[in-house]
């Protein structure tokens, strides 16, 4: 999930936290947000992503530096990342976005379907 807030003045929930699902599949975060991917449920205006969220996947997390380095993150079932996290919650694993500026890398994330035995989570 993409996180952010609406920006558009004439949406419900202008100013308010806001979430876009991307699902499952090999995604660059770059070019979701240059291609206008990442948009509010609402009003479906782009908006800037302020953290990434992963959880009750398999996910596999690249954020390739312009200085060719490569920083890798592992979401596992029940796991739940949080990438450019200012806050901090119990039993998540935050990376703050402080390591990265994400206006100098690429970010690519691979996510995958649970096997069925971990779906299911009762809360």
């Amino acid at each position: 999930n993409y996180l952010g807030r609406c920006h558009n003045s004439d949406c419900a929930v202008t100013g308010k936290s806001i979430s876009c699902s991307r699902g499952l599949g090999v995604h660059t975060v770059n070019d979701d947000v240059l291609q206008k991917v990442v948009q509010c449920p609402r009003c479906r205006e782009p908006f800037d992503v302020l953290e990434m969220c992963l959880y009750r996947c398999l996910a596999k997390v690249a954020i390739h530096g312009n200085d060719s380095s490569i920083d890798r993150y592992e979401c596992r079932g029940l796991d739940v990342v949080k990438l450019g996290a200012r806050g901090q919650r119990a039993g998540a694993q935050y990376v703050q976005s402080g390591v990265r500026d994400s206006r100098d890398c690429l970010v690519e994330i691979t996510a995958k379907e649970l096997p069925k035995a971990d779906a299911c989570i009762v809360a």
